[in-house]
């Protein structure tokens, strides 16, 4: 919590005056966002990965009207499972719920990236800070 930020502020402040304190506030930002990611994840509600997807599709009928238009409505949903493309037709009651559980899974995509591209950022940031305080660490002993 703040009372913890407080207490690395003060003993970082006292032990290692003239390090960057903006690398440090740069981490928390960046924890910060990475968490509203995460809570933003988590208010996503049911999901599945898939696009819905409507199509006109010939029943092989020889006496169906189908033979001399274009096809049947098929409305369905699309996904991917263990690199093999399934299909699965949904009925009319379900188009409106499967088009949101399916964006929900979208968002989720979209937000885990973000999350990842935090990481990195994260990464990043607190290895440069180790970097600045070993550094001033060293100063202060002629030794090391």
């Amino acid at each position: 919590g703040t009372s913890l930020h407080a207490s690395i502020d003060s003993w970082t402040s006292s032990c290692y005056s003239g390090v960057k304190m903006a690398s440090l506030g740069e981490i928390r930002k960046t924890q910060e966002r990475w968490m509203h990611v995460l809570e933003e994840i988590l208010a996503l509600g049911p999901m599945i990965p898939g696009s819905y997807s409507e199509v006109y599709s010939k029943c092989g009928k020889q006496s169906c009207r189908c033979n001399d238009g274009i096809g049947h409505l098929f409305k369905r949903i699309t996904w991917s499972d263990n690199g093999r493309c399934r299909t699965k037709g949904i009925p009319d009651q379900d188009i409106q719920w499967i088009k949101e559980v399916t964006e929900h899974y979208r968002g989720f995509k979209r937000k885990r990236r973000e999350m990842k591209q935090l990481e990195d950022r994260l990464r990043k940031l607190v290895d440069g800070y180790v970097k600045e305080m070993v550094d001033k660490t060293r100063k202060q002993k002629e030794y090391l």
